[in-house]
């Protein structure tokens, strides 16, 4: 650079005028000298106009000296346009600067140039040949056949303005732009050029875009005013397309909308892919956006601080549905970042977030907004994460309503695929619409039933759990024991609550699948639910049913909490011999007569081990079979209704085929928890002494006593082998001493042929929703819902010593004694002895005389109410009327007898006991004013005075 500094002439107060040619008019001249280059930009250049007092809100323009001053006129618009005037003028002292605005209309005139030649459709025509018609309309002529194509062998391309591709940065003026003057009347531009008169018509403006496009050889467009020469679009070209000369890029909205661009030129399928990326890229890059023209064929965005920024979109060769870019200015944006953007709404966040809360379910709202803040940089409130997260899940698991509505097809395509289940509906007619509402659900799978028939004990375990979705309900579910003492799943079934008709329903839906318990021996085995038992009593009468006495003890222990009745009812409970179970019964009632009465009036043969039947091989005391296989489901619960089921049968599925790898393991013939159970009974053999009687027939002593086994009949006096099928410790020994096997002599139901026998079936999969059969025409209304009051609860309520806190002992339970009388059904506060209430507030005196600190706050104001004490202490009426203590009167001093009080005070919660009158008194800790003056009280006793102190 030949100078350090610049002479900026500028030209102010003046216009442009045709006269004839282009000329500045009038005006002042003002000259800004030593200007660093280095130090100078559009912002500096306008402060610098306004301090001078020049007019800064209209257009400037810098002047090319070697140019025509018609074209030489640059617009001043950008940073980089003013680097480009220092480069320009770097071989001039003075640049000359021209503050106005050249006249529209001159602009659009025709130009005076032979060899210009160049066809333009839009609202001005720009051919020097005054025969060719004008038409206002650019719709009709863009979409005219007769103007496109070859013509006299040259290739057209197709703009959208005159001026908007030139220049790299330089738009020559904003109003100079055609779109930018038809929008002002109301319409639209579409301007075709050939490209050799494009070439030709470049040349006027400037040698240095000749010399660009005679290197490049096609038309370019420009929609950032840094784009370098290489990032200038082009035309892009297919080689499979022969026929087409020309396309521009298109916006594919799975491909780009994570990282939209918005170039000049770029197709958009229609307004809402081009929304939603023009939204994209306000997010990506800090701002917001507002649509001034929102329409299905045109578009016009701005940024929401009116920077400048702007976006037009219109439709693409006439298309009412296809838009394409037609302009861009104020890029690069400059705004400040914005951390708030409402663009990024709730329906956003959920489509950006959806895969993320698919695969995180349990996600928090606190780190959903740290994922936000880390990849946007965005600051979002907790309704929006709130709603956010609502609507991705119901993107991906589907409406609760449309749920409902495909339920019948759901249970025909289940039927299809796995022939022999069962699956059905009932539902309920509504008064108020003519479509069905949803009311119970049925599901068993083939291989549920086939399993559990041919290979299963006969013990069948019922439990309903609650479900966590929105529209509630309860799941009952049916499990039996398979051959590794593991849960067996059976059948399943939604109702709308746990009740003794939903309880017949579901078990006449189960026996009708698998038979009645008469005809095949079922035992059920239940937590004594509502409605349950008098359902299996009136229904089957006289079949086995068997309580949990884990549920039993629950409620058995809160009115007898002590350690040993607890110790004696589940031995009682565990006891095979009814000799055993006398016994400690016996004790229970010597120990706890109410406990003993209390469990005596429930049936034995409904909890005790020794009643059972020994055909069922099952001694189960406790239901956790379901319990398992509730927490099996816990995160299908949360589900919708047929993302539940589909869940669940997933679950199924796999399980039944992991099984089936799982066995193929095994290399014993009984399963492996029956051989550990085995293996640690021959551990104890050591403990008895065994005798032979004859073949299999054996004595065993131990220290409890004598046992006989008979291993022919699998049998012991214990009564164990009998109940499990499982080799006690006496036969253990008994065949040990034999030299027997005693996995020999297990039941066949522990085998493992019968695992593999129970497993063999096969869930079928399920195809895509799409592939459903279509069942029915009615629509299935979802059930009425029932909103509790409060917040919607996920978690069980627990029992009391259920979560007990580590390190700490619990309360709860505990009785609580009475601190004044003794007494365990009230305390303290409440206590109804006579004197006690006088006693507390005696204690609470003198405690305040002799200062005890305690936590406070406040001034501590104590009224006093003379009366209602004069009163309490039998105080003569007359002497009371007297003193005029009607009225209650704020007590306040320098008494240091800080409590804490519940009375309207401030500050330090100290009282005062000033002796200035009768009326004056101490502030009591519950608000109360009561003086000392023993004129009024003569029986108030002393208050202690250790530190010999006087006392007032």
């Amino acid at each position: 650079m030949d100078f350090k500094t610049y002479v900026l002439e500028v030209h102010y107060g003046g216009h442009f005028a045709y006269v004839p040619n282009l000329q500045y008019v009038g005006g002042e001249v003002a000259n800004f000298d030593d200007v660093d280059p280095d130090l100078m930009s559009i912002f500096e250049l306008r402060d610098a106009f306004k301090d001078a007092g020049i007019s800064h809100e209209t257009e400037v323009y810098y002047r090319v000296r070697n140019l025509d001053f018609k074209v030489g006129l640059k617009l001043l618009n950008s940073d980089q346009i003013v680097i480009e005037m220092f480069e320009v003028n770097r071989t001039q002292n003075i640049i000359q600067l021209y503050v106005g605005e050249i006249p529209e209309e001159d602009l659009h005139a025709d130009r005076t140039v032979a060899e210009d030649n160049i066809e333009v459709n839009g609202k001005q025509n720009l051919n020097p040949n005054a025969d060719q018609p004008q038409n206002d309309e650019a719709e009709s002529d863009a979409s005219d056949p007769s103007q496109e194509g070859d013509r006299d062998g040259c290739r057209e391309v197709e703009y959208d303005s005159d001026f908007d591709f030139f220049l790299d940065g330089d738009d020559l003026n904003d109003a100079c732009d055609p779109i930018d003057d038809v929008e002002r009347d109301g319409g639209e531009v579409d301007c075709h050029l050939k490209q050799t008169d494009y070439a030709k018509y470049v040349a006027l403006i400037s040698e240095e875009y000749n010399a660009y496009l005679n290197s490049k050889g096609h038309g370019k467009l420009v929609d950032d005013e840094d784009v370098s020469d290489d990032e200038i679009l082009k035309p892009v070209y297919d080689s499979n397309d022969e026929g087409m000369e020309h396309e521009f890029p298109e916006f594919n909205m799975e491909r780009d909308l994570k990282n939209p661009e918005l170039t000049v030129g770029r197709i958009f399928s229609n307004i809402y892919d081009f929304r939603a990326a023009v939204r994209m890229y306000s997010i990506l890059n800090g701002f917001e956006v507002t649509f001034t023209k929102n329409d299905k064929d045109k578009a016009v965005v701005i940024c929401s601080n009116k920077c400048g920024w702007r976006i037009y979109a219109s439709g693409y060769n006439g298309s009412k549905v296809t838009l394409q870019v037609k302009s861009i200015k104020g890029v690069p944006h400059r705004c400040p970042w914005s951390f708030k953007n409402k663009s990024a709404n709730s329906r956003w966040l959920s489509r950006m977030f959806m895969e993320d809360i698919a695969d995180h379910p349990d996600m928090k709202v606190k780190g959903f907004k740290k994922s936000i803040k880390r990849k946007y940089n965005l600051n979002c409130t907790n309704s929006q994460m709130y709603r956010a997260r609502e609507k991705a899940e119901e993107a991906v698991k589907g409406s609760c309503a449309k749920q409902y509505a495909r339920l019948r097809d759901y249970c025909a395509t289940l039927l299809q695929r796995n022939p022999g289940s069962v699956a059905f509906i009932v539902t309920e007619k509504s008064n108020i619409c003519k479509s069905p509402i949803f009311k119970r659900m049925f599901v068993m799978f083939t291989a549920q039933k086939e399993g559990f028939v041919n290979a299963c004990r006969p013990v069948i375990g019922l439990d309903a759990c609650h479900l966590k979705g929105i529209m509630g309900g309860q799941l009952m579910s049916a499990i039996g024991r398979d051959a590794n003492n593991q849960m067996f799943p059976i059948a399943m079934a939604l109702v709308e609550s746990e009740c003794k008709d939903s309880w017949g329903w579901f078990l006449d839906s189960l026996t009708d699948a698998i038979g009645t318990p008469i005809e095949r021996g079922w035992v059920f085995l239940s937590d004594r639910q509502k409605g349950l038992i008098d359902c299996i009593e009136n229904k089957y009468p006289g079949v086995e049913h068997r309580f949990c006495v884990r549920h039993m003890y629950a409620n058995f222990k809160l009115k007898f909490k002590d350690k040993h009745l607890r110790d004696l009812m589940w031995g009682a409970a565990r006891a095979y011999l009814p000799c055993h179970y006398e016994s400690k019964m016996r004790e229970l009632h010597l120990v706890a007569p109410e406990a003993h009465a209390w469990l005596s009036s429930i049936p034995a043969n409904l909890w005790a081990r020794h009643t059972f039947s020994p055909r069922t091989k099952c001694d189960l005391l406790s239901n956790n079979i379901c319990e398992s296989f509730n927490q099996y489901i816990k995160d299908a619960r949360e589900e919708p209704i047929l993302t539940m089921f589909e869940a669940i049968r997933r679950q199924i599925m796999c399980r039944f085929q992991e099984k089936r790898d799982w066995i193929q393991k095994v290399k014993s013939h009984i399963c492996p928890r029956i051989c550990q159970k085995i293996e640690e009974r021959k551990k104890q053999v050591a403990q008895f002494d065994a005798l032979v009687s004859t073949r299999e027939v054996y004595e065993v002593t131990g220290i409890v006593g004598t046992f006989a086994v008979n291993a022919v009949q699998r049998s012991c006096t214990c009564n164990e082998w009998d109940m499990t099928g499982i080799p006690c410790v006496h036969a253990c020994a008994g065949l040990v001493q034999d030299n027997k096997d005693p996995y020999a002599y297990v039941d066949n139901c522990y085998s493992v042929e019968t695992y593999v026998k129970a497993y063999a079936g096969v869930v079928m999969p399920m195809p895509d929703q799409t592939n459903w059969v279509n069942a029915s025409s009615d629509t299935l209304l979802p059930p009425r819902r029932k909103i509790a009051p409060g917040r919607p609860k996920k978690v069980r309520k627990k029992a009391p010593l259920e979560d007990l806190h580590v390190g700490k002992l619990s309360k709860v339970g505990l009785p609580i004694h009475c601190s004044h009388c003794g007494h365990t059904d009230h305390n303290a506060r409440s206590c109804k002895v006579t004197g006690c209430s006088f006693v507390r507030q005696r204690k609470s005196v003198t405690a305040q005389m002799q200062g005890p600190t305690k936590r406070g706050r406040g001034a501590g104001r104590g009224h006093s109410t003379i009366a209602d004490a004069a009163v309490e202490r039998n105080t003569d009426a007359d002497v009371v009327q007297n003193a005029d203590v009607t009225k209650s009167t704020t007590a306040r001093g320098p008494t240091r007898a800080k409590m804490r009080g519940r009375g309207r005070g401030r500050g330090k919660g100290r009282g005062s006991d000033h002796n200035n009158g009768p009326l004056c008194g101490i502030g009591l800790w519950n608000g109360q004013g009561i003086s000392t003056n023993s004129k009024y009280f003569k029986d108030w006793p002393a208050p202690s005075n250790p530190t010999g102190k006087p006392t007032f």
